[in-house]
């Protein structure tokens, strides 16, 4: 199986493995994020990086587990955050938000067309989504409800909507001066605390 080798364009993938599977996914969630998961090919991504399309089976088995990985990894920020429940959320979705539209992370959109995949590949994103994002937002959520930091609300369609909020920071239209990048990350966050926030 052939290694990463460092193309002339990119001398950071000349790394650890562990760092050059960091700028693999990156990659593909870029490449996801810009053309959808149908659009994408392994090859694509390969000569982006300038490897040959054999050294990325080190890292994945194959699209289904390209996107599986990627999406893994998005949905494992939502887990980082402390303080009352709802602080917690409006803080994931602040740094969710400054993150999606930033070129150094790229982290996969949630809603980029998981239907694409195979039948195999679908019921693991539908595994991996209950157990690391909806869980995430519904456990969240439910906790904040019974400590009284939250109100009550419809649980199951708040954490429907709290992807949507995201979604759309992965797009070419998305500006790029950072300070704007703040302005919607607050925005996003405000909306969230007004919406989950207890209403005396």
């Amino acid at each position: 199986m052939d290694s990463m080798t460092t193309s002339a364009d990119d001398a950071s993938l000349d790394a650890a493995p562990s760092a050059r599977h960091e700028l693999v996914l990156d990659e593909a969630a870029r490449q996801l994020n810009s053309r959808g998961v149908l659009l994408t090919s392994l090859a694509e991504i390969a000569a982006k990086l300038g490897v040959s399309r054999s050294a990325m089976y080190y890292y994945v088995a194959g699209r289904d587990d390209l996107v599986f990985q990627c999406y893994r990894r998005a949905a494992e920020l939502m887990n980082d955050y402390q303080g009352s429940e709802l602080e917690a959320l409006c803080a994931a979705m602040y740094a969710l938000a400054l993150i999606y539209p930033a070129e150094e992370l790229a982290p996969l959109s949630l809603l980029v067309g998981s239907g694409a995949l195979s039948a195999e590949g679908r019921e693991r994103f539908r595994v991996v989504n209950s157990a690391l994002l909806g869980d995430a937002y519904h456990r969240k959520i439910r906790r904040g409800i019974e400590g009284g930091c939250i109100r009550t609300v419809d649980i199951e369609a708040r954490t429907l909507m709290l992807p949507g909020l995201l979604s759309w920071l992965v797009k070419d239209d998305v500006p790029t001066d950072p300070s704007q990048h703040t302005h919607v990350a607050r925005e996003i966050a405000n909306l969230v605390a007004v919406g989950f926030m207890v209403r005396e």
